[in-house]
């Protein structure tokens, strides 16, 4: 859409760099969170063990490295209606869980208290805006990889447009697809950008300011902004009409919060600095 609307430019440096960098941020992610649930498990069943946090992000890494090499993309289908219904489930079962805690008498003190002065405030309230925009906007991520139905797919979802993009590089469209001029490659590209991410994830698990600002410079644009320039730039409403201000303002007023959101993002990243430890476990 955005090579159409945009020309092969802006649709494939801006836009395209945008989806890149959401959709292996979501790598990252994905990687640190499989980790941390599986040292969840681990403490809650053996609380003296001595395995670490990058010990769980590792194997949770290898089983990615595992569904990254799968092209049956109608697979992805399934298990992302495996994930809803766990995401679901997990969700039912939070929400009774504190529902139960808060009017038992046997939960902790509520403390609702928002902690710091001003300034941290304000820029924790910036801060938070574009990580809610990264956790709720992930799903504009499969319609990403739904629009790439011609690439060889893949069975972890959110790095199918990194594998696309790879395998434009380094594949060949004249050899059959299990050919071992586009088998190789793929493996290595592939494995490549897993263990990356998964490198990733085991140095820095502290990964909320960088998803801060992925959120700031990445999903606030792909879901509040392009959508409504696409809509004037394709449609081309009049200036007089009420949906093309309205477009406008959410265009501005998007902008200028992702702007600050970056700052903010940026602030918290410098913070996260000063304590910053390789391999910490947290």
């Amino acid at each position: 859409m955005a090579l159409h609307i945009l020309g092969s430019r802006w649709g494939r440096f801006l836009v395209g760099s945008i989806q890149f960098a959401v959709c292996y941020n979501n790598e990252v992610l994905c990687a640190l969170l499989g980790g941390q649930c599986m040292k969840a498990i681990y403490v809650l069943s053996n609380p003296n063990g001595t395995m670490k946090l990058y010990e769980f992000v590792v194997i949770f890494g290898c089983f990615m490295l595992i569904l990254g090499q799968n092209p049956v993309f109608p697979l992805i289908e399934t298990l992302n209606m495996v994930s809803l219904v766990m995401c679901l489930a997990y969700s039912a079962c939070a929400t009774a869980a504190s529902i139960y805690i808060g009017i038992s008498s046997n939960g902790s003190k509520k403390d609702y208290s928002v902690k710091g002065d001003a300034t941290n405030r304000l820029f924790g309230v910036f801060n938070a805006i574009p990580i809610i925009a990264t956790t709720y906007g992930s799903g504009i991520i499969p319609e990403i990889q739904i629009a790439q139905l011609s690439a060889n797919g893949s069975s972890s979802p959110f790095l199918q447009p990194t594998n696309v993009l790879q395998e434009q590089i380094f594949g060949d469209p004249e050899s059959p697809e299990f050919s071992p001029r586009n088998l190789i490659p793929r493996l290595i590209s592939r494995s490549l950008a897993i263990i990356t991410a998964t490198t990733i994830a085991a140095m820095l698990p502290f990964f909320g300011g960088m998803n801060s600002f992925i959120g700031a410079f990445g999903y606030i644009p792909l879901d509040f902004i392009l959508p409504m320039i696409f809509f004037n730039v394709t449609f081309k409403p009049s200036k007089r009409s009420p949906i093309f201000w309205l477009n406008v303002t959410i265009v501005l007023a998007f902008s200028t919060l992702g702007a600050i959101a970056i700052v903010a993002a940026v602030r918290q990243i410098v913070l996260d600095a000063k304590t910053f430890r390789l391999l910490a476990d947290v």
